[in-house]
């Protein structure tokens, strides 16, 4: 399930070359034991991109995502 995750994860992300940063959302429980390693792996093929990461309830991530105040929410 994680590596389906990375893979959608690079595939978003690889679609929309012109980001510079992205405000990823994603729920505290999955954070503390999958992003790390995600991250850490998506910015040694992609250093241009600054991956921001915001841990919030999932209702919090959703709203801030339908303000635009975040790319892209994990649920």
């Amino acid at each position: 399930k994680t590596l389906e995750l990375q893979r959608e994860i690079y595939q978003v992300l690889n679609e929309c070359p012109s980001f510079s940063t992205i405000k990823l959302g994603v729920p505290e429980d999955f954070s503390t034991h999958h992003m790390p390693r995600i991250i850490a792996r998506f910015q040694q093929q992609h250093p241009k991109i600054h991956v921001e990461v915001k841990c919030d309830l999932a209702r919090n991530l959703l709203a801030d995502y339908d303000t635009k105040q975040l790319d892209m929410v994990l649920i």
